[in-house]
C-alpha cells in the first residue's frame, strides 16, 4: 500500500492478505478511515527507520503500532543506531520484553558505529566535476575501466550493475559483449521472461539490473548512479 488507486488497493485487501507491506501515510489514510484493522496483527517490521526519522514519520510510525496487538514480535531495521534511531526502536517494544540487537561489521555498545566501514571493506573518495554532461562522463568511464579489471582478473567473476536508464542498460550491455564478456540487461522495457532468459545462463561479465533480482554467486555489485544533490 503506497501512492497510487486507494480503491484497488482495499480490494486485493479484501481478499486477505499474510502479509502487507505499506507506507505509513498511506495505512493512517486508511486505519482513520477504518477501512483496515492491525488488531490481528502478529510481526510488525519497520524497514530503513533512520531514514523514516529523516523523513518525519516517527509519530506515523508510533500511531500504527499503538494500533497493533501488544504481543507482537517487532522486526526493526536501520543502516545507523542514533539515540533517535534508539528512542524510536524502544518505544515501539513492550516494557517487559528483552530487545535481541543484531549488528553486522559494528561493535554492540558503539551508538555511532555505522559511521565506520566494517573490516575488509576499503573505501574511496572520487571528485567528480559540477557540470552533470561531464559527471555522466567520467563515471561511465570509471564503471567501463573497473568492469574491464574486475572481469579480467577471473573468469569467475560475477558483475551486477546498478544503473537509472534503460538505454544506458542496454549500452553497456552491448558494451560488455563486444569486449568478449558475456552481459544481460533487466528493465521495464523488456518481456519480463525474455529478460529472464538472458539473465539466467550469464557464466561471466556484466548484468544491469534495475530492479531487486536475487544474483547467487555474485561478487560484484555495482551502484553506477550517485545521490543527485550534495552530500
Amino acid at each position: 500500500m503506497c501512492g497510487g488507486k486507494k480503491f484497488q488497493q482495499l480490494k486485493d485487501l479484501q481478499y486477505g492478505s499474510e502479509i502487507v507491506a505499506a507506507t505509513p501515510g498511506r495505512l493512517i489514510d486508511f486505519l482513520t478511515q477504518r477501512s483496515v484493522s492491525l488488531e490481528r496483527v502478529t510481526y510488525l517490521v519497520l524497514d530503513e527507520a533512520d531514514r523514516m526519522l529523516e523523513q518525519g514519520f516517527a509519530d506515523d510510525v508510533a500511531k500504527i503500532s499503538n494500533q497493533v496487538r501488544p504481543d507482537r514480535q517487532v522486526l526493526f531495521f536501520s543502516a545507523t543506531w542514533s539515540a533517535e534511531v534508539q528512542k524510536l526502536a524502544g518505544g515501539l517494544c513492550h516494557p517487559s520484553s528483552r530487545p535481541v540487537r543484531i549488528c553486522v561489521g559494528q561493535e554492540q555498545g558503539s551508538i555511532n558505529a555505522a559511521r565506520h566501514a566494517r573490516e575488509g571493506i576499503v573505501q574511496q573518495v572520487v571528485d567528480f566535476p559540477e557540470d552533470y554532461e561531464k559527471q555522466q562522463a567520467e563515471k561511465r568511464k570509471l564503471l567501463d575501466g573497473h568492469l574491464q579489471d574486475v572481469l579480467w582478473a577471473s573468469q569467475e567473476n560475477k558483475v551486477l550493475v546498478f544503473v537509472s536508464q534503460k538505454q544506458y542498460a542496454d549500452e553497456l550491455a552491448n558494451k560488455l559483449w563486444e569486449g568478449g564478456f558475456k552481459a544481460a540487461a533487466m528493465h521495464g522495457g523488456k518481456n519480463q521472461e525474455l529478460a529472464l532468459v538472458d539473465f539466467g545462463p550469464v557464466p561471466q561479465g556484466g548484468v544491469q539490473a534495475a530492479g531487486g533480482h536475487r544474483c547467487h554467486r555474485t561478487r560484484h555489485r555495482h551502484p553506477q548512479c550517485l545521490p543527485r544533490g550534495r552530500l
